[in-house]
């Protein structure tokens, strides 16, 4: 009987038994190092096939479920556009135009445009709240002019100088602002949106919280602007901008298109602000900054 259990014993088994026996009558001790020495090869290749069995079953438990742990969801982040973002003419853009067009003005207000054009160039106007929409003031020297508030939607400001104007939460959309000097200009919360503002000169300029959407800028000379909580460019037309040396921290780009723009020696300037804008070969970036091409 002994023999025929001997005789069924597999390989590992016959280990196993030798490695956990204890003494028995007539029989020695053996140790594990005894006990390996003696195994045959056939035996060590069984022991060591079985052990990598067990590690992989160990450190794989495919035969449980995954676990799903509750949390917010995670939006899908979408990429950015890799070709065209913005057109010259965006949709929107136009949109924005008719409705502001549509827009019923109010009426000038004539005795305080006669008070500007009175104190031009003689002593600092001031003029809050106002309401100037339509007014000309086309070549006149309107320089450090108190005009916070003030409603100038549509009026004619080309060639004019606001050298460090107050122009805080004016409104100036749609006014037609070619060749203007604003240099050192507070144009803190100004709507500035559709205006266009083509040549103008706006060097140290702060636009902080300003809505430029649609805006006209083309060659306009914008070196060292200061911005803190941001401005809007959305559709802006800012070709040949010159932003050298510019806080451009937080400012939102989207759609407009900067092709021959100056953006070298900016500051605050993120990759994610220029992804949803387009440019041309001749915008110059910050170097590890890169901008895609508009159409047409």
């Amino acid at each position: 009987m002994k023999a025929d259990k001997a005789a069924k014993r597999t390989p590992a088994g016959n280990w196993f038994s030798r490695l956990f026996r204890r003494g028995k009558p007539g029989g020695a001790k053996e140790n594990a190092e005894e006990v390996v020495s003696a195994l045959s090869v056939d035996e060590r290749i069984t022991i060591l096939l079985l052990s990598a069995c067990l590690h992989v079953l160990i450190l794989t438990p495919f035969w449980f479920p995954p676990l799903s742990w509750p949390g917010p969801e995670i939006e899908p982040v979408t990429p950015p556009p890799t070709k065209v973002v913005a057109p010259s003419h965006p949709l929107t853009t136009r949109n924005r135009a008719s409705r502001l067009e549509r827009e019923t003005l109010p009426k000038l207000d004539q005795a305080a445009l006669q008070r500007m054009y009175r104190d031009r160039g003689r002593r600092i106007n001031a003029c809050l709240r106002c309401t100037l929409t339509k007014a000309d003031f086309s070549g006149g020297h309107y320089r450090l002019s108190n005009l916070r508030y003030a409603d100038m939607r549509a009026a004619n400001m080309q060639e004019a100088n606001f050298d460090g104007a107050r122009l805080i939460g004016a409104n100036l959309s749609r006014a037609n602002m070619r060749n203007i000097r604003l240099q050192g200009a507070l144009m803190t919360g100004a709507d500035v949106r559709l205006a266009d503002l083509s040549g103008a000169r706006m060097l140290g300029v702060w636009i902080d919280n300003a809505d430029f959407t649609g805006a006209n800028l083309t060659g306009a000379q914008m070196r060292e602007m200061d911005v803190v909580n941001g401005a809007r460019f959305r559709d802006a037309i800012l070709r040949d901008v010159d932003f050298r040396r510019s806080n451009l921290g937080r400012i939102n780009f989207y759609g407009a298109d900067l092709s021959g723009a100056d953006l070298r020696g900016t500051r605050g300037l993120l990759q994610s602000q220029l992804d949803y804008a387009c440019g041309d070969r001749h915008t110059q970036l910050p170097k590890g900054f890169t901008i895609a091409e508009c159409e047409g």
